[in-house]
């Protein structure tokens, strides 16, 4: 079982396992951007609903600037989802940190136009990543504030590449190489696994 701090707004879920564990996995990073350029002082959630009626699993995701990360969930099948409030209700906003401060925007749809992903035990699949996108506006205008998903094939790449390079990064705060060090193997069959993608022949 997939132990995780919950609530009626999901449940975050953990960043390592154990070593009997054969959990499934997602990698996610994120891009925050301003007018000045990309900003390492920028945060996200997302949700991620599984399926299976009420029983079903909604998982909170934090994403930041800092570096990408691993987050365990229970295999099956999920899809991006709006934000939920304490009570379990669906929201209509989204909520972003730039730099200390918090900023909304309506919650992108192309996100629900998204397909499911399958997640399997033992896998790790990389979403891409979340990208936020400040625009400061006119003297006297809010900002405006766009968000997508970056799940393109060099997007992924570089994220999975990054993450298997702070496995062993002494620069990299011990615990979280510690975390994704628990996700070596998995990490590795994903990385061989996305470049045998690369590989495949593309119809005319």
């Amino acid at each position: 079982m997939i132990l995780a701090f919950s609530g009626c707004g999901g449940s975050v879920p953990r960043t390592s396992v154990n070593p009997d564990e054969t959990p499934s996995g997602i990698a996610i990073g994120g891009r925050f951007i301003t007018g000045t350029g990309e900003t390492r002082a920028g945060s996200i959630s997302v949700m991620l609903r599984g399926e299976g009626g009420r029983e079903r699993a909604v998982y909170r995701v934090p994403v930041d600037s800092q570096r990408p990360m691993v987050y365990a969930l229970e295999p099956g099948k999920y899809a991006l989802s709006e934000p939920r409030s304490s009570l379990g209700s669906a929201q209509d906003r989204i909520r972003v940190e730039f730099d200390g401060r918090s900023y909304d925007a309506p919650f992108p749809r192309d996100f629900l136009r998204k397909p499911p992903v399958e997640l399997e035990a033992g896998k790790v699949l990389c979403l891409g990543a979340v990208e936020a996108k400040l625009i400061s506006g006119l003297p006297g205008r809010e900002p405006s504030l766009t968000i997508r998903l970056d799940d393109s094939f060099a997007t992924r790449r570089e994220l999975l590449e990054r993450l298997i390079k702070d496995m062993v990064d002494p620069s990299v705060p011990a615990q979280h190489r510690n975390n994704l060090l628990s996700w070596s193997r998995s990490l590795n069959r994903s990385f061989s696994e996305l470049l045998a993608e690369e590989k495949k022949p593309t119809r005319p």
